[in-house]
């Protein structure tokens, strides 16, 4: 957790949106989306922000 906002790795975020991972690392490989904060261990995690701007991104370029 860092300043206070709950991050998510990919794999529960994957589930909670219903996307596919590869979805997921299509937006962020071309650009829709910044690419996320990693842990040490190389984990994408994603903060609150990143993920509302995930979800805006899914309605406008994905139709879902």
């Amino acid at each position: 957790m860092q300043g206070g906002l709950f991050m998510k790795t990919a794999g529960p975020l994957c589930r909670e949106l219903r996307i596919k991972y590869y979805r997921l690392d299509y937006l962020i490989r071309s650009g829709y989306v910044p690419e996320p904060q990693r842990t040490s261990s190389g984990q994408r995690i994603f903060s609150d922000e990143d993920i509302l701007r995930i979800k805006e991104v899914i309605t406008e370029r994905m139709g879902k």
